[in-house]
């Protein structure tokens, strides 16, 4: 494309109804412009997956004797490991353009036990 730009076109409403990583948004709407213009789709247009995340960390000392304890603690990221995914391609000239191929972190547990003495 000449410009350097690769914003195209926007000819139609871009949103699905059941949108898949595989199709985020209707590719369709979009048109390459003429050569020499930039196209008219603007900043914000393609609605991003939401993102929400539940962690959970317990931790609790039990005493041996009154100078000794140990310390026990488990975190959990993600803890109903629910599917979070990144941003869809919106790089026009993409060959995956439209297609949602990152993730975000899936379910991560750590447990800890420290011995104070």
């Amino acid at each position: 494309m000449t410009g350097g730009s690769d914003r195209p076109n926007l000819v139609s409403n871009p949103e699905l109804d059941h949108p898949t990583v595989e199709r985020w948004f209707d590719t369709t709407a979009f048109a390459r412009p003429a050569t020499g213009s930039f196209g008219n789709a603007g900043r914000g247009i393609i609605l991003c997956p939401g993102a929400w995340n539940l962690d959970l960390a317990l931790s609790r000392t039990f005493p041996i004797t009154e100078s000794h304890k140990i310390d026990f603690r488990a975190e959990i990221f993600n803890i109903f490991n629910h599917a979070r995914f990144g941003n869809p391609i919106t790089s026009f000239t993409s060959g995956i353009f439209g297609q949602i191929n990152t993730a975000r972190d899936p379910r991560i547990m750590q447990f800890a036990l420290k011995y104070s003495f």
